[in-house]
């Protein structure tokens, strides 16, 4: 039996377009000899659907257009994804659609409760499923967590499956989270001694992103090929009585984590704009290290002529920085406006003063100076209809080292979830690849907001390499104070940055969203609470 790995990037609640690409690409699979159809979990509706899932008529819509889809099947099967409304219960379902007609449904029984996902919330778990018979073999099909539980597989085994097929809809949750598939996928295997097929989406979905690298394991669990990641791609395992082939790539583990990271970002950012319904973006550029990040990844998701960058000097800006702006606009093939907000401050200031006697002045005046580049992006983003992008990466919103209304406006920020000392190496592995220079001196610059004089960032902030550290230990570790200190970080730092994590979280609760690339990323990911018993 030759199976397709149909990995495929679909679009939450765009069901006619979703069944037109499952439907093509099950068509190209059968011309090249497929006898069965994999696609992700969810694909006919796309996933997350959070509670979309639970509107009125939606499962019902969902369902007739698989029996739309079975109808233009011949004797290859087709394996898809939809919810499946049963009275007053909604389950997770995989249908096998072959020969013009639905031929068997199975739910979902181990839901995912977690981290971003809330399958608790809106479905029902279905009982240990049954192995499937299908043109004489027996196939035992798993819905993503369903195989990371050991009790699905060994079922199946038990009913005597001769093959394991996975669909799946996995999160990027920590760039390693593809060998830890493996991980678990090859344990199943070799207690089976049956193969083991892997079929997950790609594409971003608000702040999940889907990196595929489908699958194929031998019954010894040793990999047989793997699909690449960050891409739609169509594939063929052949499957025998012998031993199981494929045309899938091999795994390349000399791939940089920043390739991933950046691949990631980028599929992101361009999944948001498009399904968005956008065409172009905007954002502000400072000479400094974050915003160059953006405006490359932009360029690579959408291309130079959908991304414009406009710079917002003050009377603080220095001519470094506008040199550096200048420059990785020129490089990047960018169009750059410059918008001097001097004048807009002191009108502002001077209004304020004589309406009220107070005089901005301190961080109220340098907020004032973000909060005016924010309205000036958002009306330009109003005006030519380009999505604003924001540009603050996840060692400044931890602490709140960012202004609401001001650096913070935008609707999507590609490196949310991506700390300082992250974000210069994805810098320095971007000038490796030859598309565009971030200038050399953005990567050696002390970092500075630039709205006070000889301002630095190490004014308020602790050295970026000591603070990820203690970020990543409390956020991504969720260590104590004192486990954190006895890493070998000064307990009244560990307490301050601490402090700043918690009171900040009023800001990050109205940030944009950002693509989750690491195992505790904010939003969804890590619910904290707003009144914890301190001020704000």
């Amino acid at each position: 039996m030759k199976i397709a790995l149909a990995q495929l990037n679909l679009t939450v609640g765009n069901t006619a377009a979703n069944a037109a690409k499952i439907l093509a690409a099950y068509r190209d699979t059968v011309a090249q000899g497929a006898d069965l159809v994999l696609t992700p979990e969810l694909s006919l509706s796309g996933y997350q659907l959070e509670d979309m899932v639970a509107q009125n008529g939606f499962c019902e819509s969902v369902w007739a257009a698989a029996q739309n889809l079975a109808a233009q099947t011949g004797n290859a099967g087709l394996v898809i994804g939809l919810p499946v409304r049963d009275g007053d219960k909604i389950y997770n379902a995989a249908a096998l659609l072959a020969d013009g007609k639905i031929q068997t449904v199975q739910y979902k029984h181990a839901l995912a409760n977690y981290g971003v996902y809330d399958e608790c919330r809106y479905f029902t778990p279905g009982p240990l499923p049954s192995v499937i018979d299908f043109r004489g073999r027996k196939l035992g099909m798993m819905i993503c967590e369903d195989f990371w539980h050991s009790d699905v597989p060994q079922h199946l085994a038990q009913q005597g499956a001769e093959i394991y097929l996975s669909i799946n809809g996995s999160v990027v949750d920590g760039i390693d989270r593809n060998l830890v598939r493996h991980g678990i996928a090859a344990e199943r295997a070799q207690f089976a001694k049956i193969p083991f097929v892997y079929c997950n989406l790609i594409g971003g979905r608000d702040e999940d992103v889907f990196d595929g690298a489908s699958f194929a394991l031998d019954r010894a669990g040793k990999l047989v090929g793997q699909a690449p990641r960050f891409q739609e791609f169509l594939g063929l395992v052949d499957w025998r009585a012998d031993g199981i082939g494929s045309n899938l790539p091999k795994l390349d583990l000399s791939t940089p984590v920043e390739a991933d990271y950046y691949a990631a970002c980028t599929l992101a950012l361009r999944d948001y704009v498009h399904k968005s319904g956008f065409q172009s973006v905007l954002l502000g550029v400072s000479g400094g290290v974050d915003s160059a990040l953006v405006a490359a990844i932009a360029v690579d998701a959408l291309g130079a002529d959908h991304v414009r960058a406009v710079m917002l000097p003050s009377p603080y800006t220095s001519q470094a920085s506008l040199d550096d702006a200048y420059a990785l606009a020129k490089n990047l093939g960018i169009k750059l406006s410059t918008i001097p907000i001097g004048a807009m401050v002191e009108l502002v200031g001077r209004e304020i003063d004589t309406n009220t006697g107070i005089t901005p002045s301190g961080l109220a005046h340098e907020n004032l100076q973000s909060r005016l580049r924010g309205l000036t992006l958002m009306t330009l983003s109003n005006q030519t209809g380009a999505l604003l992008l924001t540009t603050g990466n996840k060692s400044e919103l931890a602490v709140g080292y960012a202004t609401l209304y001001g650096d913070m406006c935008g609707a999507f920020n590609p490196i949310k979830d991506l700390y300082k000392g992250q974000v210069y190496k994805l810098c320095h592995w971007r000038n490796t690849q030859g598309r565009g220079e971030i200038p050399a001196r953005i990567l050696t610059r002390a970092p500075s907001a630039e709205l006070r004089p000889n301002q630095t960032d190490q004014d308020s902030l602790p050295p970026y390499d000591t603070l990820d550290g203690i970020l990543h230990l409390y956020l991504e570790g969720q260590q104590s104070p004192a486990q954190i200190a006895a890493h070998g970080y000064d307990a009244a730092l560990v307490a301050r940055v601490i402090g700043m994590v918690d009171r900040a979280e009023y800001k990050r609760r109205q940030a944009a969203p950002g693509p989750k690339l690491s195992p505790r990323a904010f939003g969804r990911d890590r619910r904290w609470p707003l009144n914890i018993g301190q001020s704000v």
